[in-house]
């Protein structure tokens, strides 16, 4: 019984002592590795001092002491402890087990101690028995080591990671600590140049390999960096790598025989470099140019002895710095606050400079930038003339306003006009500059009558600009080359007036072939109530060739427009009214007239004729319009010829009073000569006055007592004075004409103002915007009118679409009943098909083909029908049973046919649905209610007419529309009364078809009339004109003058100025306040 105790015990002691050594050996593993991982870790982050080598040999001694020493004595222990701990862990044996082990030895005493021993036997027995249920594996379980699983998959979780990201940390640090003799046998044969080193960034760099024995040398070295091997060239005991041209933190190794290197790191240092320089050029003192600013050498060349002041800011911090030239000038710099530099230089010659930098970690750069440093000569000034920069047509004493740029790199002096008319060459200075400017934007008005030029000359001009070089001389150059062809405006503008007395005439033409077209055709219904064919025919080609003339005149008017948008003697007003007139002969070709045509040829007589009315009623309006507008021009051109002879007389007083010679005399002659001229002109205007101006103007006193002829005597006695050479009497004279003309020209102008013209006034604005808001409230009514009959359509629809249900039930029950019947007739059993598409769109109520199908049905069973009847009658009554067959197919096909279209005739009946007495009365409303709004427009019509009396702005189309709208109108209203909605809505809907565009045209009439109420008085075209635009060949409409650009249009606005000027008060970096301001200042230069 004791042996079972002790083998027990035995087996529980060896147990536990190999579940201890276990533990300490994982423990002593997870340590060491973790202690591995870590200092390769460190090393590849940051690379150890070689004495750290042999840490981790350290560390695995010390531990593999610490374990052994640890384990030894935990695994001491007596028989006594190992069974308190076996009962600790088994409850059951309470203090049994050990009881029974202290009795065991003590058998021998037991009698002498007072104790039995058959009972201690039995006891010991007993434990024993107890002992062969209990499981070792439970007390000492060696399940309870599954903790170092976590530590062995974390530590293979590291090593995982380290191998995909960074194998080099296993396969270089962690060896370097598991074999550390090897890099120091390493470094005993080999040397590895430059290491572990900083170099500049962007620099190129080799790796060399020394090998330190020359017997050994026949084994090469192997490279590696983090990208793989390396190959090196050898050149005896060294090796040498491709140059790598450094931009990141570079990693490599060497290996050579078994041995290896260290890990060697090359980091990138960036070099010195000097940035947000800050220039000031200070010039020469003779350029009297003020200092510039600038942001790098060489943006700007620079005179000799130029002094340059700069400052930059380096990206390091500097020790020391100095600033070298091509030329052997080294000048050295102030340094501030570690990173700034400040220094000054003199232009001595051409060349470039560099920089040389030393900074505190002392990686100076091997190749500095170098600048450039341009000695320029002072250069040829330019000079472009902007405006007009083309050839032009200009009239003999027209003022051309010439814009031009001058520039010079330093200093523009003056600029000069030069022109030709007959050589000699002429010129005049038109600018000098005080102080001499870089750049200059300025414009001349140049008077072509001081240079005296006739129609048909041309003048070749250009502009010569100078310099302020006091050194070597004044420098010049040209701009380019224009001419200005001086063209007679008046001559053009007598042509104009010619053509539009000739248009006048032939539109007189063509409303008397209207008015004898339209008294023919009164006639023939007068004596008789229906013209002949042969008489109808020859109306309508009458009416066809009125309106032939029509356009035909139309073109002669638009010539003529054409001219006029090239007419400064042609004011706004007057081609606006002749364009307005233009577009109503050509509604008139589009709508009354082919009108008048079409009622013809329908023998419509009364509309026809109504037609020819309203034709001729606004031809009428146009003629008195056309009449009207030429007279106002005649008073415009008398007005012009008075303003001229006002210029002439002052431009001869001005004569009169310069110092004489014999140019400044031909040129007094000259202007007694365009003086007398001109007023033969007016003398023959105001000969005319009654029939060719404006009775406004003539009927005035004041006009009628205007006296040419002592003005005319006042120009001879100048003419005589300057003869006899007496120029004190010849001013005298000049200055009393100069009187009588202003006073004769204010006459005239305040005549004039009296003087109405339709479209410019305002009571007639007031009037067209009335009738534009009048017309917008009927279109607003009969958009509400056409609204309300929709309304009573959508009831009727309704009222179809039941009505609609019940019969296509019906139908559908009468096309089954034809199908029943046509199946008991072989003969059409090809119909049967279509006959159930029928059927099916009948029963679903939506027809789609089966009137389609039901046309080819009944020709299939008429063609049956109609060969059954022919058969029956070429039977003998003798063939009783034939006779009956034929006869019942007869009757049978006739009974589906009359089925068959009556279903078709009801299919295309419109149904006539009954309207209760309520909907009748409503729809009675709404006909006196459209009756309203018809007397509104036919009224409103009426005012239009009257109104375009004044002005052709009003063209006919807007009341031809109306017209129509109210024809529509009174369709809508026979209709409803009618009980027709749907015949209602349609004419409704074009009446407000009709106003709306009548609304439109008003509209367009109005914006019309404003534009020549804001342009009234304008001319149509400057003096001054492109030669492109008097060439022919141009499309579009120039409404009014075209101006050519001047300085204006090449400065920047005022308020753009302000704007700047306002941002340049805000706040914006430091570092930018230089390079802003001479950003702003060059914007607004």
């Amino acid at each position: 019984m004791t042996d079972n105790l002790n083998s027990f015990l035995q087996t529980a002691g060896k147990r536990r002592n190999i579940y201890i050594y276990c533990e300490h050996i994982l423990f002593f593993v997870v340590i060491n590795a973790s202690c591995l991982l870590y200092l390769s870790l460190l090393d590849y982050c940051l690379p150890l001092p070689i004495a750290f080598n042999y840490s981790f040999w350290w560390i695995f001694f010390l531990l593999f002491a610490f374990t052994a020493v640890h384990g030894y004595f935990t695994a001491r222990i007596s028989p006594e402890e190992l069974i308190l701990e076996i009962q600790g862990k088994t409850p059951l044996l309470k203090d049994n087990y050990l009881n029974a082990w202290q009795i065991k030895d003590k058998l021998s005493q037991a009698e002498s101690m007072g104790i039995s021993v058959e009972l201690s036997e039995e006891f010991i027995r007993a434990v024993s028995k107890d002992l062969n249920p209990v499981q070792l594996k439970k007390i000492i379980n060696f399940k309870n080591l599954s903790w170092f699983s976590c530590s062995f998959t974390a530590l293979a979780v590291i090593i995982f990671s380290f191998w995909l990201k960074t194998p080099e940390i296993l396969t270089d640090n962690s060896l370097k600590f598991i074999f550390p003799y090897n890099s120091i046998e390493f470094n005993r044969y080999v040397k590895v140049f430059p290491g572990t080193a900083a170099l500049p960034l962007g620099s190129d760099f080799e790796i060399v390999v020394d090998i330190l024995s020359p017997e050994a040398s026949r084994y090469e070295p192997q490279l590696y960096t983090q990208w793989g091997a390396v190959k090196l060239n050898q050149s005896g005991n060294r090796f040498v790598s491709d140059k790598i041209h450094l931009i990141s933190k570079v990693s490599y190794y060497v290996k050579w025989k078994a041995l290896r290197s260290n890990n060697y790191f090359i980091t990138p240092v960036p070099l010195p470099k000097l940035g947000d320089f800050h220039i000031t050029y200070y010039f020469p003192s003779y350029t009297q140019m003020a200092s510039r600013e600038g942001k790098m050498f060489g943006d700007m060349p620079l005179l000799l002895g130029t002094r340059i002041e700069f400052s930059a800011v380096s990206n390091k911090n500097l020790k020391n710095a100095a600033l070298f030239t091509s030329y052997g000038r080294k000048i050295p710099l102030r340094v501030n606050s570690g990173d700034k530099i400040k220094g000054e230089l003199i232009i001595e010659k051409d060349g470039e400079c560099w920089f040389e930098l030393i900074p505190e970690d002392g990686v100076i750069d091997p190749a500095p930038a170098h600048y450039p440093l341009f000695i320029t000569k002072d250069r040829e000034p330019r000079i472009a003339i902007l405006a007009p920069g083309e050839d032009l047509i200009v009239a003999q004493d027209a003022k051309v306003k010439i814009v031009y740029k001058a520039e010079d790199d330093f200093g523009v002096s003056n600029v000069e006009l030069k022109w030709a008319q007959k050589y000699p060459e002429k010129s005049v200075e038109i600018k000098r500059m005080n102080v001499p400017k870089n750049e200059i934007t300025d414009e001349y008005e140049w008077a072509l009558s001081d240079i005296s030029a006739k129609p048909g000359d041309i003048i070749t001009y250009y502009l010569k600009v100078y310099d302020n070089d006091t050194i070597t001389g004044p420098k010049s150059s040209l701009s380019e080359m224009y001419t200005l062809e001086i063209y007679n405006y008046e001559t053009e503008h007598a042509k104009v007036e010619e053509g539009l007395k000739k248009f006048r005439e032939e539109l007189l033409n063509v409303l008397g072939e209207q008015i004898s077209a339209k008294e023919k055709l009164d006639k023939l219904l007068k004596d008789q109530q229906q013209p002949a064919p042969e008489q109808n025919k020859e109306l309508i080609d009458t009416q066809e060739n009125i309106k032939k003339h029509n356009d035909d005149v139309n073109e002669i008017l638009k010539k003529m427009l054409d001219k006029m948008e090239n007419d400064p003697y042609t004011n706004y007003q007057i081609y606006q009214e002749h364009k307005a007139i233009s577009q109503s002969l050509e509604q008139l070709s589009q709508n009354q007239m082919p009108d008048a045509k079409k009622f013809l040829a329908q023998k419509n007589y009364p509309s026809a004729k109504s037609s020819m009315e309203d034709t001729i009623k606004n031809l009428e309006k146009m003629n008195l319009l056309a009449e009207d507008v030429l007279q106002y021009q005649k008073m415009e051109d008398l007005i012009n010829s008075g303003n001229k002879l006002n210029d002439l007389a002052q431009g001869l007083e001005k004569g009169l009073q310069s110092p004489q010679n014999p140019e400044n005399m031909k040129k007094l002659n000259e202007a007694l000569d365009a003086i007398k001229k001109t007023m033969e002109k007016m003398n023959e205007l105001m000969k005319k006055m009654p029939q060719d101006l404006p009775e406004e103007f003539v009927n005035q006193q004041a006009v009628k007592d205007i006296n040419t002829q002592q003005m005319q005597s006042s120009a001879d006695n100048i003419r005589d004075a300057l003869n006899s050479n007496n120029m004190e009497k010849a001013l005298k004279e000049a200055q009393n004409l100069l009187k009588q003309m202003q006073k004769m020209l204010k006459t005239m102008q305040e005549a004039s103002n009296s003087v109405g013209f339709g479209s410019a006034d305002k009571k007639m604005d007031e009037e067209v915007r009335k009738s534009s808001l009048e017309l917008g409230e009927i279109i607003s009514q009969q958009s509400r009118m056409v609204e309300d009959t929709q309304f009573m359509e959508k009831i009727r629809q309704d009222k179809i679409s039941k009505e609609q249900e019940k019969i296509l039930d019906r139908l559908a029950q009468m096309q089954r009943e034809a199908i029943n019947k046509t199946r008991r007739i072989p003969e059409l059993n090809e119909c049967i098909g279509p006959m159930e598409k029928v059927y099916g769109e009948l029963s679903a109520k939506r027809i789609v083909k089966s009137k389609e199908w039901l046309k080819d049905i009944i020709v299939k069973v008429g063609f049956v029908q109609r060969s059954a009847e022919e058969y029956s009658n070429r039977i003998s009554s003798a063939q009783v049973e034939l006779w009956n067959k034929v006869s019942k197919l007869n009757s049978g096909t006739k009974e589906v046919l009359i089925v068959e279209q009556e279903i078709l005739k009801t299919l295309e009946s419109e149904i006539q649905p009954e309207f209760s007495e309520a909907e009748k009365e409503q729809m009675r409303s709404l006909s006196e209610k459209q009756n309203k709004i018809q007397n509104r427009a036919l009224e409103l019509d009426r005012k239009i007419q009257e109104i375009s009396r004044q002005s052709a702005e009003i063209t006919p189309e807007i009341s031809y529309n109306l017209r129509m709208a109210a024809h529509e109108m009174t369709n809508a209203q026979s209709s409803l009364a009618g009980s027709k909605p749907k015949e209602a809505l349609q004419s409704a809907q074009k009446a407000l078809d009709f106003l709306t565009s009548s609304g439109d045209s008003m509209k367009s009439a109005g914006e019309g009339i404003k534009m020549m109420q804001s342009k009234f008085g304008k001319p149509m075209a400057l003096p001054t004109q492109r030669k492109s635009a008097m060439s022919g060949g141009k499309t579009g409409v120039q409404s009014g003058a075209v101006e050519l650009p001047d300085i204006s249009d090449y400065l920047p606005p005022k308020e753009f100025r302000e704007e700047l000027i306002k941002a340049l008060k805000e706040k914006y970096p430091q570092t930018y306040e230089q390079v802003i301001k001479q950003y702003y200042r060059k914007l607004t230069e």
